[in-house]
């Protein structure tokens, strides 16, 4: 459930690779139940020891998923102006299915 208890279509959005096809039906699915829209896109957290050489490349992991998340979120709107999709980007493994 998203915020305020609304129901949501939570759809990962891959800065890698194409995500026009499952957020194609993530933002249908969303439309037809009259649920929310929500984009994530998850980096992989920086280690407590942060070596200096990691930074530059931890910094362009976070500008490519949000810049990634900015794009699905303007396409979503072209595909269904009713609509409004909320982004997340998240910091962190996740370890349940």
């Amino acid at each position: 459930m998203g915020e305020g208890g609304r129901k949501e279509i939570a759809v990962g959005i891959d800065p890698a690779r194409d995500w026009r096809l499952p957020l194609a039906w993530a933002v249908d699915e969303a439309r037809r139940r009259r649920y929310g829209l929500r984009l994530v896109a998850a980096v992989l957290p920086q280690h407590s020891t942060h070596h200096v050489d990691d930074i530059p490349h931890a910094m362009a992991l976070r500008q490519a998923a949000s810049e990634a998340l900015n794009a699905a979120a303007a396409w979503s709107r072209e595909r269904h102006t009713e609509v409004e999709p909320a982004s997340e980007l998240s910091e962190g493994l996740s370890t349940g299915v």
